[in-house]
This record gives C-alpha cells, sequence and structure tokens, in this order.
C-alpha cells in the first residue's frame, strides 16, 4: 500500500502524461512544470499498477469516495494546466480573506 501511494502520487494514479507536478517559484507564470515517469521497479515483486491497486483499495475501505473528494479535485485542477494555461491565479489579499472566511475550496471559486 506504501509502495502504491508513493506511485499514485508520483505519477498521478497512473496518469503522469496528463498532469504536471509544481516546483519552486513563479508557478503563476508557468515555471517548474514538470513531469514523471517511473520505468521498472526491478527489486520489487509487483508492477506499478498492482501497488496503486493496493493503495486505492485501501483507500476505498477508508473512503470510498475519496477520489471524487474536492481535495483530489482541486490536485488534478492545478496539475492540469499545462506550460501556457493562466487560469491559475493567486487571489489578492483581500480575495483570499474573504475565501478563507467563507472556507470555501479552490473547486468552488472557480
Amino acid at each position: 500500500m506504501e509502495i502504491g501511494a508513493l506511485l499514485s502520487a508520483i505519477t498521478f494514479h497512473g496518469y503522469s502524461d496528463q498532469f504536471y507536478h509544481s516546483l519552486g517559484a513563479g508557478k503563476p507564470l508557468g515555471y517548474g512544470k514538470v513531469k514523471f515517469n517511473v520505468n521498472g521497479l526491478k527489486f520489487l515483486e509487483k508492477s506499478a499498477e498492482e501497488y496503486m491497486l493496493d493503495f486505492e483499495n485501501m483507500m476505498i475501505s477508508i473512503n470510498p469516495n475519496w477520489i471524487s473528494s474536492p481535495q483530489i479535485h482541486e490536485l488534478f485542477a492545478m496539475a492540469k494546466g499545462g506550460v501556457d494555461e493562466d487560469f491559475l491565479q493567486y487571489p489578492s489579499i483581500q480575495e483570499y480573506a474573504n475565501y478563507k472566511k467563507e472556507k470555501k475550496t479552490n473547486s468552488q471559486r472557480i
């Protein structure tokens, strides 16, 4: 399960070709967009897909709707944007304060 959780985080649960990780500063400008691929697990007993399935089954036993949770939805929304996408912008300080007061999630703001 733990190996599956790591693989899921690195590869966006097997969809690394569609999503980007954002590293460092300048994220609103599109800087730091990277993709990671896992090529072979030589010293492990199972395939990456089998480890991620173990993780998925564990998560389903905790929360059957984990994959459609607001947190996962926001993660994929942020990770989907390509280098030229500008739909993700930092809110102003006042907007952020208002969001915190209203306890809105990112997906509710869009």
